[in-house]
């Protein structure tokens, strides 16, 4: 077996695993699984297969730097347009997680301008409309200038298909986000509402997750205007999602079909965001007892570490400070998130920590967390070489795939 088969082989039995915590044994794995790929990768194996999802690892384990090398590496070979527009569209997206703003933005400009002119104007809009390159923009004072290229965009394109439909989903979503913030509450609402008659009658997948979605910026903002009744009517409205989506998942589970296995998937997916986003929704619209529950149904579908992260601050929120503080040393502990080395930040920005936030025990569990981030990075970065050798490339064709991260990632701050 090649290093890339081995590689790999080792993600599927140790990475993809939703339904448990990660040990050590998986860390070890994990560590090797990375090595073997850029190894196969630098030997001349620069296929999407390998690529892809190493660039995933090491951007959940917040190996930020090394995901910059691989992609710089890779779009010197990538065949095709629109693979070589997904690359410097997770350039970019690296950047911005990186809080490289400058650079983010700058990078963002000539990707639009240069390997823009060979993509559809929807894939256009869908890189713009990532709501962490977006801050970017936001972050180095070109707001304006997002605004402006978006709503031109936006004005070209028509929901015929799957893929025009994510991107102006996805547009509504992050620009309901920017009205808000400006306290244009109308124009949010606006917003939220065209994306829910966008999905109207609509009960696939990424349909139900975005209605999810908008139902979520809607209780946020009819609490913002003290319309109580409206709000009431759509936080019930937004609880009946998950069980649609239990539903069709059943269905399509018992269905003779050779996408049956993948489609329910997918619906099992959608599921764990609806609940994170909704318990999370709740959770900083001070309804901490309604979001508790959200949340342990979250982990139900995914043992994810940011969803136990908002769980150990609902947690706390509740005054369960001993299960908070527990279900916050996994979170840290679980390597699938970068969250790790942002904990002590993210912790500070919640107000549902905000009765632990001077308790000794709270803070040594945030500190430890930072070091064990920076020793689990050392130890990552003895697996592979620093340099980049442009010998052996080997290029394959890639898709366009709409990666899992495109697909729609649980929000791991309110908007």
């Amino acid at each position: 077996m090649d290093e890339a088969s081995q590689g790999l082989e080792l993600l599927a039995r140790h990475y993809a695993v939703p339904h448990r915590p990660l040990g050590p044994e998986d860390l070890e794995a994990m560590a090797s699984a990375a090595s073997l790929l850029w190894t196969a990768n630098m030997g001349g194996t620069r296929e999407p297969c390998v690529v892809w999802p190493l660039k995933q690892l090491w951007t959940d384990t917040g190996h930020l730097d090394r995901v910059v090398e691989l992609l710089t590496d890779y779009q010197d070979c990538a065949e095709g347009a629109e693979e070589r527009f997904l690359v410097a569209h997770y350039l970019v997206d690296t950047y911005a997680l990186m809080e490289a703003d400058r650079e983010a933005y700058e990078h963002h400009v000539r990707t639009l301008d240069v390997l823009g002119k060979d993509v559809q104007p929807w894939q256009l809009l869908w890189s713009l409309s990532d709501a962490t390159m977006m801050a970017s923009w936001e972050r180095s004072g070109h707001i304006a200038e997002w605004l402006e290229r978006t709503q031109k965009l936006y004005e070209t394109i028509q929901p015929v298909d799957a893929g025009s439909k994510l991107s102006i989903a996805y547009y509504l979503r992050t620009l309901a986000a920017i009205r808000r913030k400006q306290g244009d509450a109308a124009g949010a609402l606006g917003c939220a509402e065209r994306l829910l008659e966008l999905y109207r009658g609509d009960e696939s997948p990424d349909a139900l997750r975005l209605t999810g979605d908008a139902l979520c910026e809607l209780i946020g903002l009819y609490r913002e205007v003290g319309d109580q009744a409206a709000r009431r009517e759509v936080v019930g409205r937004a609880l009946e999602v998950p069980s649609r989506l239990d539903r069709l998942r059943l269905t399509v589970a018992t269905r003779q079909g050779f996408d049956s296995p993948v489609l329910a998937d997918w619906y099992w997916q959608a599921g764990g965001t609806v609940c994170h986003n909704l318990g999370c929704a709740l959770m900083w619209s001070g309804e901490p007892e309604s979001a508790v529950g959200l949340l342990e149904r979250a982990l139900h579908y995914r043992d994810d570490p940011l969803t136990r992260f908002f769980y150990a601050a609902v947690l706390a929120a509740l005054g369960r400070r001993r299960e908070s503080l527990e279900h916050l040393r996994r979170s840290i502990r679980d390597p699938r998130s970068s969250l790790v080395h942002r904990t002590r930040k993210r912790s500070r920005s919640q107000e549902a920590f905000s009765s632990v936030h001077d308790d000794p025990e709270f803070l040594a569990v945030v500190h430890g967390g930072a070091r064990r981030y920076q020793e689990v990075g050392q130890a990552w970065k003895q697996t592979a070489p620093s340099s980049i050798s442009k010998s052996g490339h080997s290029c394959h064709r890639g898709l366009w795939p709409l990666p899992a991260r495109a697909r729609g990632p649980v929000r791991s701050h309110p908007s």
